[in-house]
């Protein structure tokens, strides 16, 4: 009788040093997934090429075409009709200095006040537009267009785009000079070595 116990002690002592091994995640013995960060991480997301977003704004000429009425939330429109600029939001506010129509405006009726009319004019006079910049320009407001843009060179203007002219070289988002190579946008992974225990062989990759 005795025997049979320590036989049954033995055993139990087996079985329960294998409970926590049983318990534990399959995946609790993997490697982890190697990622990268800090300097690393930041080098590779330089080089990348990010596709810029399309430029939005409203824009619209103000002058003549302002409307009938008295005022507008206190500014006499007549002073209003000789300003004669063409404006985008993204230009507001305007400071007292931006030109001499301004200046007389802001004068006379403070310039907090003068940017709320200017941007409501903005929004609601007849030659206000939506404008979608393409890449590679800058926005030009103008009394013809207000959404209006100049390509930055060397681009050059082809419809509603700015395009890199012939001989230079489109890559990775930058028009090049004609003959530069245009190499990956994505950059070789850092050197690491890799060591193959089984054939005690260490390779560099």
């Amino acid at each position: 009788m005795r025997s049979f116990t320590l036989i049954l002690a033995l055993l139990l002592s087996q079985l329960l040093a294998f409970v926590p091994a049983l318990a534990r995640p399959r995946n609790a013995y993997r490697s982890p997934t190697p990622t990268l960060a800090g300097p690393a991480a930041e080098l590779i997301a330089a080089r990348q090429h990010h596709a810029p977003r399309a430029l939005l704004d409203v824009c619209a000429y103000i002058g003549a075409d302002v409307g009938l009425g008295i005022d507008l939330l206190g500014i006499d429109l007549k002073d209003l009709l000789d300003l004669q600029i063409c404006l985008c939001l993204s230009a507001l506010p305007l400071t007292l200095d931006a030109n001499a129509q301004v200046k007389v405006l802001g004068d006379k009726y403070g310039m907090d006040l003068v940017n709320v009319v200017l941007r409501l004019l903005i929004n609601t006079v007849p030659s206000s537009k939506h404008c979608t910049y393409p890449d590679n320009c800058t926005p030009s407001c103008e009394q013809t267009e207000p959404c209006g843009f100049h390509c930055k060179p060397p681009y050059v203007k082809q419809g509603n785009q700015c395009v890199c002219p012939a001989p230079y070289v489109s890559c990775n988002g930058q028009c090049l000079p004609p003959g530069t190579p245009c190499g990956s946008a994505v950059p070789k992974p850092p050197y690491y070595r890799r060591s193959l225990t089984n054939r005690g062989t260490e390779f560099r990759i």
